[in-house]
C-alpha cells in the first residue's frame, strides 16, 4: 500500500516541487504563506527522498526554542537554496543511517538538526496519537443499532420461517436492551463481550449462547455488506469453543427397548394425560420432532383424497411443513376418536401453541429451559388464563347486562328476596349515641359513628339521613357476603352486596350503594353502579337505586336521597 508523501507536489510538466505551507500564527511574522522548493527530478522515487529530507528539516526547525520565539524568513534560507548546495552541506541517508558533512562547523549543526528531529519526532507522534483519539469517538455511522435491525429483519423476514425471524428479533432487541441504542459506529467487540457475559451469568447454555453470538455476527455482517458501516465485525471471535462438544450424541433406541418403553401394561399407567399419551406415539409412527407434535392443533388432522393424514406446520425451517399419513396403529388405538372429540369441545391449541412460540421466537428460551421450568410455566399460565378467563366474564356480563330484569309480580314469590325477622346475622354492632328508629332489626351491622381522627364516619351519616327522611318506612344495613340473608345483584364477577335497602311508605324499594371519595370511580364501583341502574330500569319503576357520595356537585348525601325519592 503507498503512503502518500507529506509536502511533495508537482506541476503540469512533471516536476516535483517542495511545498511547505506557513502556520496561520506565523505568517505575518515570516511574511510568506509558503514556500516552494523545485526538486529538480521528474523521478517520483528521488523525488520522495528529497521531500522527506526537506520535511525532516522543516520539522526541526518548526520545534526549535529559537525559532518559536523569534521566527523569521531567514531560518528558512539554506532550504532556498540549490540541491547542489544543500547536498555540500549535509547529506542524510536515512536508509542507511549515515550522516556526511563536509566541516566541524556543519558536524555540529548536524548534531543540532539530529537532536531537533528526535524531539520533533517525539512531538509529532504525541499529536499523532491525540488526533487518533479526538477522531475515534466521531466515527459514527449516522444509523442507530435499532435503526439498522429494523432494516435487517425488514429484509430477512421475507426469507426466513417466522419462528427464526421472531428469534432473531428476540436477540436483537436483548442485545440494544443490553448494550443500549447507540450509534452503529460506536459498537465494539466489548460490546458484544459484555452482552455474552450477561448470557454467562444468566446460566445459558454454551450452545444457546453461540446462537445469540451467531445472530449478532450475522447483523454486522449485513450491516458491512450493505454500506451501512465500514469496521471489522464486533462479533468475529467471540462464540465460546468446544460449546457443541458438549452435546451428547444419542444412539438410537433398539427394538427391543422401544418394546419395553411401549408396553401397553405400563405405558396406558404411566402415560394418563392426553398429551403424554399420544406425543410419543406420534413421534414413534411419523418420526416428527417434539416441537412439531407440540404445535399441532385439531384441525392439522384431517382426510386428504381419504386418507387421514398429520398437517405438520410448525416445522424446523419452511421446508420443513409436511403432510404425512396417520399410521393405521394410531387409528386403531383411537386417535381419530380423540381428535372427533377435541373438535365437539371449547378445548383448543392456539393460546399455548402462541405462548410457546413467544417464548421461543420472541423471548429466545429454548425448549429445553421451558421443561425445566415447566411448574413455573404452568403457575404462569393458570394465573395469565384466570385473568383472561375474569377478563372474558367482564366483558360477556357487560355485553348481557341489558337483558337484566326484575321478577314481575307473579313471579315474586319465586324470585324476590325477603328480609325476615329474626334472620340478620350481623357483627361488629353499631354501638354509637345517635339513636335510630327505623332500622328493621333493632341491631345494626357494621357501622360507626366516628372515625379514628373523631369525625362523622361518612356510611355513618349516610345511615342517619336515610333514617332521617320522612318517605323511609323501614330500611336495613345490608351484610356483605351473606347470599341467604342480605339482598344482593350479580356482578361480571360475584354478588354486589348494595350498602343500605329501604322500603319507603309507598311501597317502591329504594337501594343505597356509598362510595367515599377515593372509590367512587375505580372499576369495580363503575360495574356495581351500572348494574343497579339497570336493576332499576328493569323494574319499570317499582325500584330505585342511589350511587351515593359525600358531596355530588354541591349536594349533600340528605339532599341525593331526596333527590331520587322525590
Amino acid at each position: 500500500m503507498s503512503i502518500k508523501t507529506p509536502r511533495l507536489i508537482r506541476d503540469r510538466c512533471g516536476v516535483y516541487y517542495f511545498r511547505f505551507v506557513v502556520p496561520a500564527t506565523l505568517r505575518e511574522t515570516i511574511g510568506k504563506i509558503e514556500l516552494r522548493r523545485s526538486l529538480r527530478t521528474k523521478d517520483a522515487a528521488v523525488a520522495r527522498q528529497k521531500a522527506l529530507a526537506l520535511s525532516l528539516a522543516v520539522e526541526a526547525i518548526t520545534v526549535n526554542p529559537k525559532f518559536l520565539s523569534n521566527p523569521t524568513l531567514g531560518d528558512f534560507a539554506h532550504l532556498l537554496r540549490s540541491d547542489a548546495d544543500i547536498r555540500k552541506k549535509i547529506t542524510i541517508d536515512l536508509e542507511r543511517g549515515t550522516l556526511a558533512v563536509d566541516t566541524l562547523e556543519e558536524a555540529d549543526a548536524a548534531k543540532c538538526l539530529l537532536s531537533s528531529m528526535v524531539e520533533a519526532r517525539k512531538q509529532l507522534a504525541e499529536v499523532k496519537v491525540a488526533k487518533v483519539i479526538e477522531v475515534l469517538p466521531k466515527s459514527r455511522a449516522g444509523i442507530t443499532l435499532k435503526q439498522a435491525a429494523e432494516e435487517y429483519l425488514s429484509e430477512r423476514r421475507s426469507i426466513l420461517k417466522d419462528t427464526t425471524w421472531r428469534k432473531q428479533r428476540g436477540v436483537l432487541e436483548a442485545f440494544i436492551d443490553s448494550q443500549g441504542d447507540r450509534d452503529l459506529g460506536m459498537i465494539e467487540s466489548n460490546h458484544v463481550g459484555a452482552y455474552k457475559k450477561e448470557l454467562l451469568a444468566a446460566d445459558r447454555m454454551p450452545t444457546s449462547i453461540n446462537d445469540h453470538i451467531s445472530i449478532i455476527n450475522g447483523f454486522f455482517d449485513y450491516c458491512i455488506s450493505n454500506k451501512l458501516i465500514n469496521m471489522v465485525n464486533p462479533a468475529a471471535g467471540l462464540f465460546i469453543k468446544g460449546a457443541n462438544k458438549k452435546i451428547v450424541s444419542y444412539q438410537p433406541f433398539t427394538v427391543e427397548e422401544l418394546s419395553r418403553i411401549f408396553n401397553p401394561a405400563v405405558y396406558r399407567k404411566k402415560m394418563v394425560m392426553p398429551d403424554c399419551y399420544w406425543g410419543p406415539l406420534i413421534a414413534l409412527y411419523t418420526g416428527a420432532r417434539a416441537e412439531e407434535i407440540a404445535s399441532l392443533g385439531r384441525d392439522d388432522v384431517y382426510q386428504l383424497l381419504g386418507i387421514w393424514v398429520f398437517h405438520i406446520r410448525g416445522g424446523k425451517t419452511v421446508n420443513a411443513q409436511r403432510i404425512v399419513p396417520v399410521h393405521n396403529v394410531l387409528i386403531e388405538l383411537g386417535w381419530l376418536q380423540y381428535i372427533a372429540w377435541l373438535k365437539t369441545t371449547d378445548y383448543t391449541m392456539v393460546f399455548l401453541t402462541k405462548m410457546v412460540s413467544h417464548l421461543i421466537g420472541d423471548r429466545t428460551i429454548s425448549l429445553t429451559a421451558l421443561v425445566r421450568a415447566k411448574f413455573q410455566l404452568v403457575a404462569a399460565l393458570e394465573t395469565e388464563i384466570e385473568r383472561l378467563r375474569k377478563e372474558a366474564i367482564g366483558k360477556g356480563f357487560q355485553l348481557r347486562l341489558m337483558e337484566m330484569t326484575v321478577p314481575n309480580l307473579e313471579q315474586t314469590a319465586h324470585f324476590s328476596f325477603h328480609f325476615q325477622p329474626g334472620q340478620y346475622p350481623a357483627n361488629r354492632l353499631y354501638a354509637g349515641s345517635y339513636e335510630f328508629n327505623k332500622h328493621f332489626y333493632p341491631v345494626i351491622h357494621d357501622l360507626r359513628e366516628k372515625t379514628a381522627a373523631g369525625k362523622e364516619a361518612e356510611e355513618f351519616v349516610c345511615a342517619r339521613a336515610i333514617d332521617a327522611h320522612p318517605k323511609v318506612k323501614h330500611w336495613v344495613r345490608n351484610i356483605e357476603a351473606q347470599a341467604k340473608f342480605s339482598f344482593w345483584l350479580p356482578t361480571g364477577t360475584d354478588y354486589f352486596y348494595p350498602d343500605f335497602v329501604a322500603e319507603l311508605t309507598d311501597g317502591h324499594i329504594l337501594v343505597i350503594e356509598y362510595k367515599g371519595e377515593p372509590y367512587k370511580t375505580n372499576d369495580d364501583s363503575r360495574q356495581k353502579r351500572q348494574v343497579g341502574e339497570q336493576w332499576a330500569r328493569a323494574s319499570n319503576g317499582r325500584c330505585l337505586f342511589l350511587f351515593a357520595v359525600a358531596d355530588d356537585e354541591g349536594r349533600s348525601v340528605a339532599q341525593q336521597i331526596s333527590a331520587i325519592i322525590g
